[in-house]
């Protein structure tokens, strides 16, 4: 059987629920020591450092806020797309979305069993996203970034999945050191360009 990018996708969500706390999955995450990452809010931009540079807020309109109460997060909808969600795993495609290779963005949130640095968060899901032995893919152009005013990172993906050249973007940041927030983008290799102000919409706007 051919490996499709939905099934890393699916190896993702199963690292998330392994990860995140029972309290998740009964329904109640937020506490003071918990705060929301608002991911519609247009933040302050972190200082570039070194070859960091902030992101550009993009000017694409979109949609209604959908709130994730479970997964602690809010953000704006992309007129015309699907949501979805699953315990805090929200998903977002578009009416056109190959069911395999999106465009189609995930938002992941909510407590973690145990206290992670952003450094572990952004490197647990990239090497999930790159280990199956028939996708080739890779973060470039990794970079400090403020989502919501949490400390975050976000990095391009660029590659292949069973020959397939796929690209996209993830964004992590870390609210608290037991809560954590993740947003991944993909598309065809071909869309993303177009597609990638859609991102950087929603989590910025």
């Amino acid at each position: 059987m051919k490996t499709k990018l939905s099934n890393i996708i699916i190896a993702i969500i199963v690292l998330a629920l392994a990860s995140l706390a029972c309290q998740t999955i009964l329904g109640g995450i937020s506490d003071e020591s918990s705060p929301e990452v608002d991911a519609e809010a247009a933040p302050e931009q972190a200082e570039p450092s070194g070859e960091d540079a902030p992101e550009k807020v993009t000017d694409v309109p979109l949609g209604e806020e959908y709130r994730s109460e479970e997964g602690g997060y809010s953000f704006s909808t992309i007129p015309g797309y699907s949501v979805e969600e699953f315990f805090g795993l929200a998903s977002m495609e578009a009416p056109d979305a190959d069911p395999d290779y999106g465009p189609a963005i995930l938002l992941i949130g909510g407590l973690n069993e145990e206290e992670k640095t952003l450094d572990q968060l952004f490197d647990e899901f990239s090497q999930e996203t790159a280990a199956d032995e028939n996708a080739q893919l890779q973060y470039t152009n990794k970079r400090t970034i403020t989502i919501g005013g949490v400390d975050g990172f976000i990095a391009d993906l660029e590659g292949t999945v069973d020959g397939q050249p796929v690209a996209g973007r993830i964004a992590v940041a870390l609210p608290s050191p037991t809560q954590q927030f993740t947003m991944f983008g993909y598309t065809p290799g071909d869309q993303w360009e177009d597609f990638s102000p859609y991102f950087d919409a929603v989590l910025h706007q």
